[in-house]
């Protein structure tokens, strides 16, 4: 053989195994992920596929391997046989052990009280209500009336206590152990939660499922509601989805998703008739466009960035909500979260504060920030607001919003009014400041003359209440 032709071969030979060695740029993984025990926000970000959240936003990536039967903080997922993560199992799917049964947990909330029994029975996820000594007696447990002061304000950490009683509570006589305060159906009340400004009436699930964060719009002789998926999803990638309706009650999912990596989605048609998205991506506002509102392409640039207030950091800037004004001025309100917790003497759910802040765009892209929309740090919101949604109800430019009691609203009015109106809550006490699954981030809309009003209740989908308009 000639040289020439074996140096050839050789070389041939090296540039395969050079070029087998060798990662193509688009084969390199986007981003290094994070390994057990440091600080995530979505589970994707992690080594494990498992963020497990100490509060909304903020966990740290679960370990990997895990120990069999160990939880997340939320028991939204299991650690297996193997050492590995799996998603916490539903009432009726098949099991092996009780630990793969998802079971409801009031992390950090101290008012939660576990209502259900779990367990793996035949194989199968079984919850079984659990009764209390008053339920057992066909009596009602309230907190004991010395618990409440003269305001009829309760401290959180005494829910804990032994403090409780058992009475008829309901009956619509005001008994002995009974008082305004924690039995107000019984008892004649001169406090001022019975100011509800309208009676919403509540309705049911609208669409079921791990989802939240809805925003619906008007498509002329139907509705479409978009909403997020929940983190705690598994393969979380903050979906968007959409369903359909003509009555505002019953709702048909459309197939697909509308997009990824795009949480708490506010969706407003434009006056040439294509669609605008606003959502957080990465901490940031941003937005895409769409003809239809089924297929959306991404708008290049940042709607509202992250930046400091009041001279300090904030975590993150989300939940916008946009409005078009008679002049064609598009008005925002968005929600920042800031890293330190409301000063308040009782114990808190959150350790953070949040709060809304608004702006303005002549174009829908370039917005000016004007300042404060909503100031939660003070009563009654103690600290927390979220869930915006603009609506024009009846010739008023409304906001509601979500706290830890339920759904409020104010007036915008070249401005926004100081003082929250409180509208509804699905607690059967409405003194109760601290419900555990209080109706989150309202929206809503008009059919003829019904308001519809979607609210998410956590890991168990979108519910609506209805109110008759005048």
């Amino acid at each position: 053989m000639k040289p020439h032709f074996l140096y050839l071969t050789f070389f041939l030979i090296v540039l395969v195994i050079v070029s087998g060695c060798t990662q193509s740029p688009q084969d390199k993984p986007d981003q290094k992920l994070l390994a057990g025990g440091e600080e995530c926000k979505e589970n994707t970000e992690c080594q494990s596929d498992v963020c497990d959240l100490y509060k909304q936003n903020m966990g740290k990536c679960a370990p990997e391997p895990c120990s069999p039967g160990e939880k997340t903080n939320h028991n939204d997922f299991y650690c297996d046989q193997n050492g590995q993560w799996e998603e916490s199992k539903q009432a009726g799917d098949v099991c092996a052990e009780s630990y793969e049964c998802y079971e409801e947990k009031g992390y950090e909330n101290p008012a939660f009280r576990k209502r259900e029994s779990v367990s793996c029975t035949n194989k199968i996820c079984t919850y079984e209500a659990i009764q209390n000594q008053c339920e057992k007696q066909n009596l009602t447990e309230i907190l004991n009336k010395n618990e409440y002061d003269d305001q009829c304000t309760q401290n959180l950490v005494k829910q804990e206590s032994e403090k409780r009683v058992c009475t008829p509570c309901g009956n619509g006589v005001c008994d002995q152990d009974e008082t305004k305060c924690n039995c107000p159906e019984d008892c004649k009340k001169s406090v001022e939660e019975s100011s509800v400004e309208s009676q919403w009436e509540e309705g049911g699930i609208a669409v079921s499922g791990k989802y939240a964060d809805a925003d619906v719009v008007d498509l002329g002789e139907s509705y479409r509601m978009y909403f997020s998926a929940e983190p705690e999803v598994q393969n979380f990638e903050g979906q968007v989805y959409s369903a359909v309706s003509t009555d505002g009650k019953k709702w048909t999912l459309e197939d697909g998703e509308r997009r990824k990596f795009s949480t708490f989605p506010d969706v407003l048609k434009l006056p040439d008739g294509r669609w605008r998205m606003y959502f957080q991506n990465a901490g940031e506002i941003k937005s895409a466009i769409s003809q239809d509102g089924l297929t959306w392409t991404e708008e290049s640039g940042t709607r509202i960035k992250a930046e400091p207030f009041e001279g300090q950091a904030i975590e993150n800037v989300a939940a916008p909500t946009t409005f078009l004004l008679e002049d064609g001025t598009h008005l925002m309100v968005y929600r920042i979260t800031i890293n330190k917790k409301y000063d308040y003497p009782d114990m808190l759910p959150n350790s953070n504060t949040q709060l809304f802040l608004w702006a303005t765009s002549e174009d829908g892209l370039n917005f000016e920030k004007k300042g404060i929309a909503v100031d939660s740090r003070k009563e009654p919101l103690l600290g927390l607001a979220d869930g915006p949604d603009l609506v024009d109800f009846d010739g008023e430019t409304r906001l509601y919003f979500w706290s830890y009691k339920g759904v409020y609203h104010i007036v915008y009015e070249d401005g926004f009014s100081e003082e929250p109106v409180f509208d509804y809550t699905t607690s059967n006490n409405p003194l109760n400041k601290f419900p555990e699954n209080p109706p989150g981030d309202p929206t809503l809309i008009k059919t003829d003359n019904t308001w519809f009003m979607y609210y998410g209740s956590h890991t168990k989908g979108i519910y609506y209440a209805s109110l008759e308009a005048e």
